[in-house]
């Protein structure tokens, strides 16, 4: 298992439970800060990924991208959304790393399309 990271935490709220993450200090980071607490719609995006929109598109747009980790929170600049990686995807162009679930991924993967969550400062 990766070391924890020190930074920001976030929760997540949701019919079922919570997920909690601990997030880097970059503008992807406090693009979403800016926003928080905020209501979203939680997405189902290839059988792998949760995926949500911010009220506003988040910071990170560029050439970045990096092969992501089930747990890590990333940032998906073409779209602007978050992402919370719960199966394994390859490099994708694109994408900044944000940080990493905590505790609650199960719960997180196995919320049904509609759902919502509450995300939030800690």
């Amino acid at each position: 298992m990766p070391p924890a990271i020190v930074g920001t935490r976030i929760r997540l709220t949701f019919a079922g439970g919570t997920a909690e993450a601990v997030l880097e200090e970059n503008a992807a980071t406090q693009s979403l800060l800016t926003q928080l607490p905020a209501e979203v719609a939680i997405e189902d995006f290839a059988g792998a990924e949760k995926i949500a929109y911010l009220p506003q598109d988040l910071a990170g747009r560029g050439e970045a991208g990096y092969d992501p980790a089930v747990g890590d929170v990333a940032c998906y600049g073409p779209w602007g959304n978050l992402v919370f990686f719960y199966g394994d995807q390859p490099y994708a162009q694109g994408l900044y790393y944000m940080g990493r679930v905590e505790s609650g991924l199960q719960q997180l993967a196995a919320l049904p399309e509609g759902s919502t969550a509450v995300i939030e400062r800690v």
